[in-house]
């Protein structure tokens, strides 16, 4: 995945120079930043039909389309190809099933690009390319705002929507970030602009905006990340609780039901349930029917009767719940980590990410008016 990721990455930066290259020292017409547009719009629509496979999902940098032509050529153009791309990836999903599940979340990212970039070349950089660290940032957050927009368009679907934002948005957010910033930091060599980040300025020349805006930067930063930290720690302890006494209900129904003879038992809440035999560990009856735990590990198990412990059982980490049945059987429940804290994950995702758009919108408002 990071080498084709890497691959396509580098195919735009390409792009980007390529055109960079015509149009430099030379007045862009109507005619070119249309053309520019149509160019960028295009390479969207190929990163959506040629998407690179990763974990059962479709990953790609589309966005780096309309916010490189709107950048670094034409607020115009970014928007010609926002909409190119962005339509064209709403058709294909709704009629072609490409992506169909994310489909209005990637076309209206991909539309939005284009204006986003027409917006922070016109109001923010004054038509400037912006610099690699601003380039980076813009790329990210445009993969944030897309990430966050799977979340908000299944909120009935909200296990599945986390699936596809666990798995796509690193690599997206990285890579378009990066896609930008390497392409910004090219133009700035070849445009002879290019200064060491590292040297640091002369406190009397540097700008009291400046100033304010690395403190409002830090201040926010610190306040949204504390914000985070203590929801997270919230969230944890609630849906621990929570499992503990779904675990515990679970098992007494299960636990009546095997008495009344009942072996067809379906558990409700995700629990799993194990009939073992203890003299060889082999699961009789039950989620894992046919699986051993060997009479070493029973015997262990047996040792928990009547508790309610966390415990690495058939190789995941669970909580589990241990009842004697009788001399000969026990009876093991579990839920797996992954099923505890789905939605605790679920929400800091969803939550980191809207924080990220939070600072985002504050920190360039207020830098626009302070500047």
């Amino acid at each position: 995945m990071v080498l084709k990721m890497s691959a396509v990455t580098a195919l735009y930066i390409l792009l980007i120079v390529s055109v960079w290259l015509w149009t430099r020292n030379k007045t862009i017409s109507k005619v070119k930043k249309v053309l520019i547009g149509i160019i960028f719009g295009l390479s969207s629509v190929l990163s959506t039909h040629y998407g690179i496979s990763y974990e059962g999902m479709i990953i790609n940098v589309r966005d780096l389309g309309p916010l490189s032509a709107g950048l670094f050529f034409s607020p115009i153009s970014g928007i010609i190809a926002g909409l190119i791309g962005g339509i064209e990836r709403y058709i294909a999903g709704t009629y072609f099933g490409v992506g169909e599940y994310t489909r209005i979340a990637c076309s209206v990212s991909t539309c939005l690009a284009g204006f986003v970039a027409w917006g922070m070349n016109k109001r923010v950089f004054k038509g400037k390319k912006p610099s690699p660290v601003f380039a980076f940032f813009m790329g990210a957050v445009m993969e944030v705002f897309h990430m966050y927009v799977v979340f908000i368009t299944h909120r009935g679907d909200l296990k599945m929507a986390f699936l596809v934002v666990k798995t796509c948005a690193v690599p997206m957010i990285f890579f378009s970030g990066l896609g930008l910033a390497i392409a910004a930091a090219i133009l700035e060599r070849l445009c002879g602009e290019r200064r060491n980040p590292f040297v640091r300025k002369n406190p009397e020349f540097v700008p009291v905006s400046e100033t304010f805006q690395r403190w409002l930067f830090a201040v926010t930063f610190v306040v949204l990340v504390s914000a985070f930290v203590f929801s997270f720690y919230l969230l944890t302890g609630s849906e621990y609780q929570d499992a503990i006494n779904k675990i515990e209900y679970t098992t007494d129904n299960i636990k009546a039901s095997l008495l009344d003879g009942d072996l067809n038992i379906t558990p409700d809440n995700d629990v799993a349930y194990d009939y073992i035999i203890l003299a060889d560990g082999y699961i009789n009856n039950g989620t894992h029917r046919g699986m051993t735990v060997g009479a070493e590990e029973a015997m262990e198990l047996k040792n928990f009767a009547g508790t309610t412990v966390r415990y690495e059982y058939l190789g995941q980490k669970s909580m589990i719940r241990v009842l004697q049945m009788d001399e000969k059987h026990i009876l093991v429940t579990s839920l797996t980590n992954d099923q505890i804290y789905w939605y605790r994950d679920a929400m800091a995702y969803e939550t980191g990410l809207s924080s990220i758009l939070l600072f985002t919108v504050i920190y360039v408002l207020i830098a626009f008016l302070v500047n």
